[in-house]
């Protein structure tokens, strides 16, 4: 059975903020197409942190079946951890990639009734989008909208929340609290470079044990970066082998080494060439015990404060359904 896109009573939040104002005029553009097709949507803008959040449970309390986010990285940070909080549990898995055709959803027997969720990015970043080909045109959005898939993606866990992308401690982690405390949430890339140009010649190494299915490394790190997907910081690959659909993280770990050294890796951070660097090691795990031993430090991911370490992080494989483009 096929039902009609009006049958899952889709539900649209919108950071009208994202990407300097582009979050208000795309959905503004989605509104009016959906009234074309005769969809009557509610439509709910994010005011602060946190509350794409509570609009997106509020929305799952509803019964909405499609939660569409216009929005960065930030915004969908919390929208997933409503989905997820609201699923009643993590161990059903989504179905493989199913076919979404003009106006309607395909929805099998066997499928758990879970919500739907599809991205329309529009922020600094996207690097969830960017991971699983999420286009940023508008044409070639409503092309996914109209005739993609389905298919269910991981996610990361840390300190009670999941993350889609990234979970970094050290350097990363140290220069996202400074630019989170200067009120700089959702600055440019070119804004939070600078900010990390400005702490690199201060900082310290941090003293880590990692502990994951490659076994034990402890040693002091510059940062050590956990990935679902590739790319964060808007398309750096600091774990390029990441894949949010195989059930694993990717552990990227970086060594102490002179301050200009580190300017000389950083262009290559963005190609993925960096991991050939004798200072950087990557390894895979499906769970990563991360402890500090000279005192807790901050995980952050997407952009977010996680938690402190001693921390445990896990991938929950095929977490949230995901409308993606088709084959």
């Amino acid at each position: 059975m096929r039902p009609p896109l009006p049958a899952l009573n889709l539900a649209v939040i919108v950071n009208p903020r994202s990407g300097a104002g582009k979050g208000r005029r795309l959905a503004a553009r989605l509104s009016a197409w959906l009234k074309q097709q005769g969809i009557v949507a509610p439509f709910a803008l994010t005011e602060a942190p946190g509350h794409g959040r509570a609009l997106a449970a509020g929305f799952l309390r509803e019964g909405h079946r499609l939660l569409i986010v216009v929005g960065g990285d930030g915004t969908l940070h919390e929208v997933v951890n409503a989905m997820v909080a609201g699923s009643g549990g993590l161990a059903n898995a989504a179905p493989p990639r199913q076919r979404h055709g003009v106006g309607s959803i395909a929805v099998s027997a066997d499928e758990p009734p879970r919500p739907l969720l599809a991205i329309l990015p529009c922020g600094k970043g996207n690097d969830f989008a960017r991971a699983l080909g999420i286009p940023t045109r508008w044409e070639s959005w409503l092309a996914m909208l109209r005739a993609g898939s389905t298919r269910g993606v991981d996610l990361g866990w840390a300190g009670g929340r999941a993350f889609t992308t990234v979970a970094a401690v050290g350097f990363d982690a140290e220069v996202s609290e400074r630019v989170n405390a200067a009120r700089l949430r959702g600055a440019g890339s070119m804004l939070y470079l600078l900010m990390a140009l400005r702490h690199l010649f201060r900082y310290q190494p941090k003293l880590l044990r990692l502990s994951g299915d490659f076994g034990v490394f402890e040693g002091r790190v510059f940062l050590t970066a956990v990935g679902n997907t590739p790319h964060y910081g808007g398309g750096m690959r600091i774990t390029p082998g990441a894949d949010p659909g195989d059930g694993v993280l990717e552990v990227c770990i970086v060594e102490p080494m002179p301050k200009l050294a580190v300017l000389r890796l950083l262009p290559s951070v963005y190609t993925g060439r960096h991991v050939s660097h004798p200072r950087v090691r990557c390894e895979r795990t499906r769970t990563l015990r991360v402890e500090s031993p000279e005192g807790p430090l901050w995980l952050h991911a997407d952009g977010e404060p996680l938690c402190q370490t001693p921390a445990a992080i896990e991938t929950l494989p095929r977490a949230v359904r995901l409308l993606v483009p088709a084959p």
